[in-house]
């Protein structure tokens, strides 16, 4: 009878621990290439006087997938430090046309999967929020970069879209 518990128990305890272990799956790689210089856009937080800016990349998920760890290249103004980078929030969309609003005249033009409208508010994480959704680290790479064109407040509306220096 103590053989039959133990081999019953072990079972139970092997049972528990392959339910806890991760399921495997394919690991997720995005990326645009290396900076090249023909863009540079704005982002930062809405304050007094200034519009919230966004800058994004977009790539499709077609299954459920975990993102748990990110590399983004950006650029700083000269003389600052990476110590001046005190937020970064990451917000996912949906494809146009869901959560968009599909009555507007369009004032840009769009593109085959666009964002939609409005992020998914669920997976939304945030440096600052409370508590912290997102940690993150800066490193300085010391190396002198300009743009070829610069977005900063907006896109202009059609026809006159283009927003270059």
């Amino acid at each position: 009878m103590k053989t039959y518990i133990t081999m019953a128990s072990a079972a139970a305890l092997s049972v528990g621990l392959v339910a806890g272990m991760p399921i495997a799956a394919d690991p997720f790689f995005f990326s645009t290439g290396n900076p090249d210089g023909q863009l540079g856009s704005l982002s930062r937080p809405p304050s007094s006087g200034n519009l919230e800016t966004e800058t994004a990349d977009d790539f499709v998920l077609t299954d459920a997938t975990v993102i748990s760890r990110a590399t983004i290249h950006g650029l700083i103004p000269s003389g600052l430090d990476v110590s001046s980078i005190q937020q970064v929030e990451v917000e996912l969309y949906h494809i146009f046309p869901k959560d968009s609003n599909t009555a507007r005249t369009p004032q840009v033009v769009t593109r085959v999967n666009s964002p939609a409208d409005v992020e998914i508010g669920a997976a939304t994480r945030d440096s600052s929020a409370s508590p912290a959704t997102l940690s993150f680290g800066s490193i300085l790479e010391n190396k002198t970069f300009s743009v070829l064109n610069t977005v900063v407040n907006k896109i202009n509306p059609a026809p006159n879209q283009f927003y270059g220096r």
